[in-house]
């Protein structure tokens, strides 16, 4: 089995922060338009749920950032 580390690269620390960052920008923007569409009168909680899982998301990426950004390459494929 071929070493990850053989065809992925690392991303510096700041890419990983930029990236988190913007992923939780992105999280509220839905949340709030979620709100306003208000799908089956659940707006609100359909909300909490995905901030849930934004937040989730943003957490391990700034988990990825402080203590594991060596082991977790980015692998580029050809389109």
């Amino acid at each position: 089995m071929r070493n990850p580390k053989d065809f992925s690269h690392e991303l510096p620390q700041e890419v990983w922060v930029g990236a988190a960052n913007r992923i939780m920008t992105l999280g509220t923007l839905l949340a709030e338009a979620t709100i306003a569409e208000n799908k089956n009168g659940r707006g609100q909680s359909n909300a909490d749920d995905l901030l849930t899982d934004i937040q989730l998301a943003y957490t391990a990426m700034m988990y990825v950032t402080r203590f594991a950004k060596d082991k977790c390459g980015i692998i580029t494929t050809k389109d």
